[in-house]
């Protein structure tokens, strides 16, 4: 945000009034905001379109038994939650390998690695 005029407030009179017609603008049609990036509407729903097409659909996983399999006891009156229905076996610290790595590290350990025995000890309590 920058301009040259002589106000000292940030915004500006004259920013905040730009910033007014891009929200009336993006109101009337969201996709708007695209075009800051040099995308229109149509670019991005034939992008879509193509991801979708080239997408293969994702089968069964092993081991999970198939839905039609296992409607009866989704809310069978009296069954615990486990007993409903199983997923796969998700380990407690996975959402670990999935962050991007932290900028710091404390005594020389990356934080995600001192966090991961907290994970799995708060997964073992339940």
């Amino acid at each position: 945000m920058d301009c040259s005029c002589p106000d000292h407030a940030v915004p500006c009179k004259h920013l905040a009034a730009v910033f007014y017609v891009l929200a009336e603008r993006f109101d009337a049609d969201p996709f708007e905001i695209l075009a800051l990036r040099g995308r229109d509407r149509e670019t991005l729903l034939e992008d879509l379109r193509a991801r979708r097409a080239a997408a293969t659909p994702a089968g069964p996983a092993e081991g999970v038994p198939a839905l039609a399999e296992v409607m009866h006891a989704y809310w069978a009156p009296g069954a615990e939650p486990a007993e409903r229905l199983a997923g796969p076996s998700t380990p407690p610290d996975a959402l670990l390998d999935q962050v991007p790595a932290f900028p710091i590290a404390v005594r020389g350990e990356p934080v995600t690695e001192l966090l991961r025995p907290a994970y799995r000890a708060l997964a073992a309590q339940e």
